[in-house]
């Protein structure tokens, strides 16, 4: 499997010159000039040309595998109600996010997985 981290090529210094700072003029730039962005480097979600053709079928197809299995199985979440003496929850959730590349559970998605003995 291949994973590309947008957040990370959107802030290669080579292509994005002061890539961190919120600079939308870079966009309206002309070939050439020091802020413009080179062709294809910008691709925040994969769509136009570039998009797969059989991505909606495969979503699809993953989904269906996925419910097929996983109704055989019963997942719980194992988290520490306390970690290092400090409750960890945001608006009384335990899986808040935050970034690290992209959004994740703070630490992480600790679960017990248990095979129902009767399926249904």
């Amino acid at each position: 499997m291949v994973w590309l981290v947008g957040f990370a090529l959107q802030r290669r210094s080579d292509l994005f010159p002061d890539a961190n700072a919120f600079r939308p003029e870079r966009f309206l730039a002309k070939e050439g000039e020091s802020l413009a962005v080179p062709k294809d480097a910008w691709r925040p979600f994969e769509k136009g040309p570039r998009n797969c053709i059989g991505q909606e079928l495969a979503l699809l197809e993953t989904k269906v595998i996925m419910v097929l299995t996983l109704r055989a199985f019963d997942v719980f979440a194992c988290y520490k109600n306390v970690k290092d003496g400090v409750v960890r929850e945001v608006l009384g959730e335990r899986a808040y996010q935050v970034l690290i590349a992209t959004a994740k559970p703070v630490d992480g998605m600790p679960a017990r997985v248990v095979k129902r003995t009767n399926s249904t």
